[in-house]
């Protein structure tokens, strides 16, 4: 049998049995299991209670479950919901870790065991912090759903790089470090080492494994890595292999790239195209595949597989099928 104990620290305490509440309060109204908090109207209801400047504890078979601080909480004592404006808490996960959430206002259905978050949200978990404007956490899932100007930073806790988000929504499952975000995604990979270079990126679909160092991006990706733009269908960014003689970045289906490099003491743009990219951080070099074609000033390459490096003219081209054209 599970055992739940509720305790309650008051500065101000009013039973809404029978009483009335003045307008310029709090105020519950109970629809669909649900407590939506308003200041338009009075609600006169045995069943529920206000608190006011309080301080709530849930603790589950003897184990910390909730820590809410509140300016005002209804408690529904029918449902043990709670809404709430002004929250400051936290809500302990397993292995003594906890999620850290501030809002304007909240709403926590206790059957369900879940905490929604509206207005200026806030989250923290041991390695990552949100900000929204709607958030649900549940707790029996141990996931996270938030829309609305979402915003993450998620830090690597052995080498201290950041993986920064922006999107119209976003899910975050706790306990696998997987995120999926969706619409106007735009990010950063900003890297701890001030000489080592981030890279920016958008698509319109991403999916991230956190433990792994996996980025998979889908729909409209567009990356730019220093003075290398690169547009196409879908992308995979292994942050793990930034310092190593391995792919860093893989693009496929219709690859197209642009850059300017040094020609004489001018620079020149050049321009490629592919059906995939593989770039290669730490030799600085992009290989493409898949009728890859390169325009660069006046010259026309073509191959099976060509070679570009960071800022230099020369093009390597390996199993030619087509003649280079210099005009």
């Amino acid at each position: 049998m599970r055992i739940r104990t509720i305790v309650l620290y008051v500065f101000v305490v009013l039973s809404l049995g029978g009483a009335f509440i003045n307008t310029l309060m709090i105020q519950a109204n109970i629809e669909k299991d649900k407590i939506n908090l308003s200041s338009s109207e009075v609600l006169n209801t045995p069943d529920l209670s206000y608190f006011k400047g309080i301080q709530y504890y849930l603790v589950e078979d003897h184990e910390n479950k909730l820590f809410l601080d509140a300016f005002e909480i209804v408690f529904d004592e029918r449902t043990d919901d709670l809404a709430f404006s002004g929250p400051n808490g936290f809500y302990f996960l397993k292995k003594d870790s906890f999620l850290h959430f501030e809002s304007f206002r909240g709403h926590y259905m206790g059957k369900k065991g879940t905490l929604e978050l509206t207005q200026e949200v806030k989250l923290e978990s041991s390695n990552s912090k949100f900000t929204a404007d709607h958030a649900i956490y549940d707790s029996k899932k141990n996931n996270l759903r938030m829309n609305t100007n979402v915003k993450m930073i998620a830090t690597n806790l052995v080498n201290g790089d950041e993986l920064l988000l922006n999107s119209n929504k976003m899910f975050f499952d706790i306990p696998s470090q997987l995120a999926k975000a969706d619409g106007n995604v735009d990010g950063k990979i900003h890297k701890s080492r001030v000489y080592h270079r981030g890279l920016d990126f958008k698509t319109n679909h991403l999916s991230a494994d956190l433990s792994k160092n996996l980025i998979s991006l889908v729909d409209s990706v567009e990356v730019l890595y220093g003075p290398v733009k690169a547009t196409s269908r879908n992308g995979n960014i292994i942050m793990g292999n930034f310092n190593k003689k391995l792919k860093y970045l893989t693009m496929t289906d219709d690859v197209r790239i642009s850059e300017y490099v040094h020609s004489g003491g001018e620079k020149i743009l050049r321009e490629a195209y592919a059906e995939k990219l593989e770039m290669f951080a730490k030799e600085k070099k992009v290989v493409l595949t898949g009728y890859p074609k390169v325009v660069q000033g006046s010259s026309r390459i073509k191959g099976n597989r060509i070679i570009l490096r960071e800022d230099i003219e020369v093009v390597e081209v390996e199993n030619v099928n087509t003649n280079i054209t210099i005009k």
